[in-house]
């Protein structure tokens, strides 16, 4: 690896990504990054929806086109509520809605038990709605990964660590 590919690999953040693929072309991909705070920005959660494609040869791929939204540290722990049983849903089933440049997004996030458990969550804008259901162990990924990210969403990284 050159200078160059480990500077850019650097300002590349790392992400989780969950993908559940079909055949009847309708999953669905769910990626989230955390940008920690720094200086006087605050950090924020960033949660992408991607519907499913027409692969090549068949093969199942994600649009690059779907439904992103940057949350806080407040809305983070408000789907943490959901997730460790405080409460069944966001917002008693209301979501949250953001306004960004003149579309309004909204997302729910919700606990199941049937047909299968887990947890679904959904984001809507325009005319898209994408749904991407959570079987437990991807719950359980995300959860702790939500909940370790709060400090550095709140305060940054230390002095020396900011990669």
């Amino acid at each position: 690896m050159n200078m160059n590919e480990e500077n850019t690999a650097r300002l590349e953040r790392p992400c989780i990504r969950m993908m559940h693929p079909n055949t009847k072309k309708s999953g669905s991909m769910l990626v989230v990054k955390m940008n920690p705070a720094h200086g006087e920005v605050e950090g924020r959660m960033e949660f992408t929806l991607l519907p499913q494609d027409e692969g090549k040869d068949g093969l199942p791929c994600f649009s690059n086109q779907g439904i992103s939204m940057s949350l806080t540290s407040v809305e983070v722990a408000m789907l943490l509520e959901v997730l460790r049983g405080y409460c069944e849903s966001l917002c008693e089933g209301r979501g949250i809605f953001h306004r960004c440049a003149d579309v309004m997004k909204k997302m729910t996030f919700q606990h199941t038990i049937e047909p299968i458990p887990g947890y679904i969550i959904s984001m809507y804008a325009k005319d898209m709605h994408i749904t991407f259901h959570l079987n437990l162990a991807e719950a359980l990924v995300l959860s702790e990964a939500m909940a370790s990210s709060l400090v550095y969403m709140a305060f940054g990284f230390p002095v020396g660590m900011e990669g």
